[in-house]
């Protein structure tokens, strides 16, 4: 796999008949991707998983951000985005800096209306 989609996380968990969690659960712990993966109900972040690699700064919001595409899933019924898409890491995370970077989201539904969102730091540095 030369980059992380949901596409890719569903072939990889139709072939081990796991779930989607735990499938990126085990990559994030592989450490070969800079990811981190963010789970959200309506009131605020659930809990979070981020590979080794990615810097410790890189530490989630606890709230939905309104520009980010997972806000408009939660709460505007949004569709499943079918690949990942740009947007401005200062949308999940507060760092000092942090507008000056591009990440990669893209979400899913869980059951008791959470959402697990992927987020690839392209630069992790």
């Amino acid at each position: 796999m030369k980059k992380v989609t949901l596409a890719n996380i569903r072939d990889l968990r139709e072939e081990f008949q796991v779930s989607m969690t735990a499938t990126l659960i085990k990559l994030v712990r592989s450490n070969l991707f800079p990811i981190v993966i963010v789970c959200h109900g309506p009131q605020q972040r659930r809990w979070f998983k981020r590979a080794n690699i990615v810097p410790g700064w890189w530490f989630p919001r606890a709230d939905l951000a309104p520009e980010s595409f997972a806000f408009d899933m939660m709460f505007q019924n949004a569709n499943e985005s079918t690949f990942p898409r740009k947007i401005g890491a200062d949308a999940w995370f507060e760092f000092r800096g942090a507008s000056r970077f591009e990440i990669l989201e893209q979400s899913f539904r869980l059951p008791n209306n959470e959402l697990l969102t992927l987020l690839t730091i392209p630069d992790a540095g």
